[in-house]
């Protein structure tokens, strides 16, 4: 099931793109109607600090399964990961993000209904 043509990569790659801005884009409209309109900003900067969070450990994870097959060069001296590695960080990303998509598609629609604070 893993990619070997370039068209499957290319499928692959738009499914994480749209996952990921899936994610980028629901998840801060879905904070701003779960709290109260006070706590606004703070939520959304919280948001922003487990977001960056999150992307450096991914980025570290996938760091991790490129670098857990690997080919060495022939003189010897560097090491590149194989296309079995990238396909499956890449299978892994895709599956990620298609739970993105599912769980913002199954998320609750509506209008916040909580009145502003009096200062």
């Amino acid at each position: 099931m893993l990619p070997d043509q370039i068209w499957q990569v290319v499928l692959m790659l738009c499914v994480i793109s749209f996952g990921a801005t899936m994610g980028t884009a629901t998840v801060p409209h879905v904070i701003v109607g779960a709290v109260d309109m006070g706590r606004t900003s703070e939520a959304v900067g919280l948001m922003t600090v487990i977001r960056g969070l999150f992307i450096a450990v991914g980025s570290q994870i996938v760091a991790v399964m490129l670098a857990s097959d690997t080919l060495a060069t022939p003189d010897g001296h560097g090491q590149f990961p194989t296309a079995a590695a990238f396909r499956m960080a890449m299978m892994w990303i895709a599956g990620l993000c298609l739970v993105s998509i599912l769980a913002a598609w199954a998320l609750p629609r509506g209008q916040r209904d909580k009145a502003v604070p009096a200062m």
